[in-house]
């Protein structure tokens, strides 16, 4: 009886086991089972079945606007040019002089102003 009892909640496990899910920026979606997420790629199994019969499938984090595990947990790719908390201790103005004009004998300035990461504007 503790033998059946036994297999029937490993079996149990594996069918409750949560499914990862990979939202992609064409609002396409992938269930999965994540095994790596990485700095340029995300590693996955599509199924339970796969993880012992084939390879590992990989797609670039690029391509990839977020993640849910099976816990629940999300995890958001954000474009980094485009992520104004990377840039929030930047200075936002600069007094800017030219490099090679004091040799040139001639001096010239210039001023900076940062509208938004990645756009930013010179006078």
């Amino acid at each position: 009886m503790k033998t059946l009892l036994t297999s029937f909640l490993v079996c149990l496990c594996f069918l409750v086991s949560g499914q990862d899910k990979i939202y992609k920026k064409d609002q396409s979606v992938i269930d999965c089972i994540i095994t790596e997420v990485g700095l340029t790629e995300i590693k996955y199994y599509l199924s339970p079945e796969e993880v012992r019969n084939s390879p590992v499938i990989s797609i670039a984090v690029d391509q990839v606007q977020k993640v849910v595990l099976g816990s629940g947990r999300e995890i958001v790719f954000n474009d980094p040019l485009k992520d104004e908390k990377l840039y929030a201790e930047d200075k936002k103005r600069a007094i800017k002089i030219h490099f090679l004009s004091p040799l040139l004998e001639h001096l010239a300035f210039s001023y900076e102003k940062n509208l938004k990461p990645g756009r930013s504007i010179e006078h």
